[in-house]
């Protein structure tokens, strides 16, 4: 995907806003070449493009806070204003643009509060008071569709529905350190540092090695392991990121996994014997009680056997290692929070789940 068009200075310029704008401008025009089915003037129709405008984006980013509210509770009014930063969604953009449209064209009321006064035709008429709803909605429909390609387009450059290409070569691997470890039903302590600003929280599969060794081949993976485990990895992803503090840098990884409490695991070990198939297993990440995501192991794109294989090649394994292999999705937590590792298998095979509660120092 290549979201960057170009820059001017250090100004960069995106291709999602490029196609929306070419989106915006080619429906207007088309709205303005039916114009004359809907016996509408043009006036009426730079109000209709404008209230589509206007009303889509308020949409559809209110639609995307609601849909996604764990990001932006506590983080203020600026976070939620914050559209140039990503986070619409179309369907909100439709219900709150449609609702308008029809409010425009049914009661000549709602445009005098709105302002939206309409000159007189050139022939001298009067201008027309009511819109027929469903002449307009027959402009609207092709206009819309218009609009929707280009925005298809723009997501498409932007990689946000699409998804990027998977890594190549080598895994994003960090360790943690001694203090970060907790048990089952231990508490999660979000950080009290003022630019920790949203933490979160990912269920994953974690394999413990049975013996000291070097160099082991993916063939032999599990004759050094001594079994399995539930896993809660946590992040501090707002200074991985970047925050109003501070610019995001991929180098801050081991920074933002190592505050205390942020790696739990238990509260059972499961061997090798015990299990179906580790490449059927499936992850959940559940918060407070809800499945966030789920996937299975053989969907991650480095399997035990390459992780295994791979790190006993670099730093070596040591009897006692736990490894914390992938995740289908994090979620943020907060104060009062449950985050919850569950991990099920082929046959009714089930791992007994991890649960912590999360407390937030800046509150206490």
């Amino acid at each position: 995907m290549y979201p960057i068009a170009f820059h001017i200075g250090n100004f960069a310029v995106h291709w999602y806003g490029i196609f929306i704008g070419i989106g915006f401008l080619a429906s207007f025009g088309l709205l303005m070449h039916l114009k004359a089915y809907a016996k509408l003037t043009s006036d009426q129709i730079y109000n209709i493009a404008m209230i589509a405008l206007f009303a889509g984006v308020i949409g559809a980013r209110i639609f995307y806070v609601v849909q996604f509210w764990e990001q932006f509770s506590g983080r203020g009014i600026l976070a939620i204003l914050n559209v140039h930063e990503g986070g619409l969604v179309f369907y909100g953009g439709f219900i709150l643009a449609f609702t308008a449209e029809c409010l425009y064209a049914k009661w000549p009321t709602v445009r005098r509060l709105l302002g939206m006064k309409e000159k007189q035709p050139a022939d001298g008429s009067e201008p027309r008071k009511d819109i027929s709803i469903l002449a307009l909605l027959d402009i609207l429909g092709p206009a819309m569709a218009l609009a929707h390609a280009f925005g298809r387009i723009s997501c498409f450059m932007q990689g946000c529905c699409f998804g990027k290409p998977a890594p190549q070569g080598f895994p994003g691997s960090f360790f943690k350190m001694a203090d970060t470890l907790i048990g089952p039903e231990d508490t999660i302590l979000l950080p009290k540092l003022k630019e920790a600003e949203k933490t979160t929280a990912e269920a994953e599969l974690g394999i413990i090695l049975g013996k000291d060794c070097r160099d082991v081949a993916e063939a032999d993976w599990q004759s050094v392991i001594a079994g399995y485990t539930t896993i809660l990895d946590m992040t501090e992803e707002s200074i991985l990121k970047g925050n109003d503090f501070l610019k995001g840098n991929p180098r801050y990884l081991t920074i933002v996994k190592n505050f205390p409490t942020f790696f739990s695991f238990g509260p059972e070990l499961v061997t090798p014997d015990e299990v179906p198939d580790v490449l059927k297993l499936e992850i959940q990440s559940v918060h407070n009680g809800e499945i966030h995501a789920k996937n299975t192991v053989d969907h991650m794109t480095h399997k035990p056997a390459r992780l295994i294989s791979l790190h006993s090649s670099i730093q070596g394994w040591y009897a006692g290692d736990v490894l914390s292999t992938g995740t289908p999705r994090a979620f943020h937590i907060q104060e009062g929070d449950i985050a919850e590792c569950r991990i099920y298998g082929p046959d009714g095979f089930a791992m007994e789940p991890l649960k912590n509660p999360v407390i937030d120092l800046k509150k206490h």
